[in-house]
């Protein structure tokens, strides 16, 4: 079912590809995908782009969890944090 946290992960998915020019994930199969989705196989996207804030780094993995009770609770979370790390950025 369609859920608040199924469109954070969407979000994370976006914007991992986003920050890190390369797909959350990949597979040449249908299967394939499915499999490494649900197996939370993914790079972290610091190891991608050191550029990215550790936080936002690691609040793209939450977003990703497997488990849905792991990601952030609300996009307003999500929002939150992006503009605290902004603001700690100076931008």
């Amino acid at each position: 079912d369609a859920t608040e946290k199924s469109d954070i992960f969407a979000f994370g998915v976006i914007a991992y590809e986003l920050l890190t020019g390369v797909a959350a994930f990949s597979s040449e199969t249908p299967q394939g995908l499915i499999r490494q989705i649900s197996e939370g196989r993914i790079r972290n996207p610091k190891d991608l782009n050191p550029l990215i804030p550790k936080r936002i780094s690691q609040l793209l993995m939450a977003c990703l969890s497997t488990d849905p009770r792991l990601r952030p609770e609300s996009v307003w979370h999500i929002e939150a944090e992006l503009l605290s790390v902004l603001s700690e950025s100076g931008l």
